[in-house]
């Protein structure tokens, strides 16, 4: 194996009382390597042209680039891909992704440590784009706003429809017809049996 790889370290979370899009989440995390450029401005916000290029090259294997998230670490910055496939996302593609994320990492900057984590989206996914919530029509959801609209910020229930930049959810029989732009995070709520 290459000198800069430790053992690949993997878990795999997996619960069959869930029911779900994604019975079987799985994330690959990868060891500390070199080769990380991000702006000078904000630590944890990767420079735009190296988030395209990983979004080009994880759909050119098949793949939805869902979201990256960045964080400080004691090893460097930490880096969670989320990635996300029709027919759910298996351990094999997380490995898959990782290893066409990488060069782009390793190509950019030699000065600077970074911990590479590619994950499903999970069975509590984010709902991100127009189309993740056209996709999940009729599943519970839990909203949180940026900020209160009419004394409320949370809200949790079935959501009805998309319309434009707009989404219909159900609370307590009440319809809520609220802004996407207005979302600070939308997750599906997972059903237990």
């Amino acid at each position: 194996t290459d000198a800069g790889w430790s053992s690949l370290a993997a878990r795999r979370a997996h619960n069959p009382k869930v029911v779900g899009s994604n019975p079987t989440p799985a994330t690959i995390l990868v060891r500390p390597r070199l080769g990380l450029y991000f702006c000078e401005l904000e630590m944890d916000i990767l420079d735009r042209k190296i988030r395209d290029e990983i979004e080009h090259s994880i759909n050119s294997i098949g793949f939805e680039l869902m979201e990256i998230e960045c964080s400080p670490g004691s090893n460097g910055l930490k880096i969670v891909t989320f990635i996300d496939h029709l027919n759910g996302v298996t351990l094999d593609d997380c490995v898959k992704a990782s290893k066409v994320i990488e060069p782009i990492l390793d190509n950019e900057n030699e000065e600077s440590a970074y911990l590479l984590e590619v994950s499903s989206p999970g069975l509590n996914r984010k709902l991100i784009t127009k189309e993740h919530f056209d996709r999940f029509i009729g599943k519970t959801v839990k909203v949180k706003l940026k900020e209160k609209i009419d004394n409320r910020k949370n809200y949790k229930g079935k959501l009805l429809t998309r319309c434009g930049n707009e989404i219909e959810v159900m609370v307590d029989n009440i319809k809520f017809t609220i802004g996407i732009d207005s979302i600070d995070i939308c997750r599906i709520v997972p059903k237990f049996k």
